[in-house]
């Protein structure tokens, strides 16, 4: 290497190392300076008093506050309302208040029971309906229509729980799974009565449905071995009656129509059977009598 190149390396690394020397030179002073700032701010801190206050910045926060440190306080705007409208009093520990004034509600409350029971009501209603042919003139407006029929709702009217029998289809045979039965009685224990009024073709009609709740008893017709049998089954009577004469109106109840036939006095109506049997319902129509 030429002498020329070795003194040019030299000079370099001289400058560098005087760089280096420098630039610690200056950040020790520096920290220097940082050191005697902190020890004059402790210093004054040691002599002054300060006094602590409860201050508003958008909510409470901690100041503090001397000679020449102040702090102000940002609060969120209030409103303050009067009213000047009807009060009640309110006692509370021998204490009166006085309180704007509100209605009093009372109510009493509704058993289980009875929910369970309307409940019941309301699906059995919601499962009977009035059919007409979609184009009779009928001033109610239908509760479910389509391109064949409208359909009408009835409301559930009334109960009774008077015992009655029902004895008019005495020996009509019924077919109960394997069995024949000869229908003796029908024993009612309540009835349920739902209701509605139609206006067909400018006049007012009763349409009428009553459940009667109760037990059949019947006398076992076949098989052979089991004839003379006495069986008591639990199902329903249902009575279907209507004041209007024409035949192109049906009951629909539990997915089945049933068609008035039967007169009597100035009412036409039908009447069906539903009985429970070794876990299945079994439903008919009676005869025409």
């Amino acid at each position: 290497m030429s002498e020329t190149v070795e003194n040019a390396i030299n000079e370099i690394n001289q400058y560098i190392s005087m760089i280096i020397s420098d630039m610690i030179n200056a950040r020790k002073k520096l920290l220097e300076a940082y050191q005697k700032m902190l020890d004059k701010i402790n210093a004054l801190m040691e002599e002054r008093t300060y006094s602590y206050r409860l201050g508003e910045a958008l909510g409470k926060a901690l100041k503090i506050e001397g000679i020449g440190i102040l702090h102000s306080d940002v609060a969120k705007p209030s409103l303050q309302l009067s009213y000047t409208g009807p009060k009640t009093t309110l006692m509370y520990d021998s204490e009166s208040v006085d309180v704007p004034s509100v209605p009093v509600f009372m109510w009493e409350p509704v058993y289980p029971d009875k929910v369970s029971h309307e409940t019941v009501l309301e699906t059995i209603r919601r499962s009977m309906s009035i059919k007409f042919p979609a184009g009779k003139d009928i001033a109610e407006t239908p509760d479910m229509e389509n391109i064949y029929a409208k359909y009408y709702s009835l409301e559930y009217n009334s109960w009774s729980v008077t015992p009655t029998t029902i004895t008019l289809y005495s020996g009509t045979p019924i077919v109960v799974g394997n069995f024949v039965i000869a229908f003796g009685e029908f024993k009612v224990f309540k009835a349920h009565n739902y209701m509605r009024t139609l206006t067909v073709e400018g006049t007012a009609y009763a349409f009428i449905i009553s459940l009667n709740i109760g037990q059949l008893k019947g006398t076992v017709v076949s098989p052979s071995d089991a004839q003379g049998q006495e069986l008591e089954i639990p199902g329903v009577f249902i009575e279907m009656m209507t004041e209007y004469d024409g035949d192109d109106v049906a009951f629909v109840v539990f997915g089945r129509e049933f068609t008035p036939k039967n007169v009597m006095d100035s009412m036409k109506g039908v009447d069906a059977l539903c009985l429970l049997w070794q876990g299945r319902a079994y439903m008919w129509e009676m005869p025409s009598l």
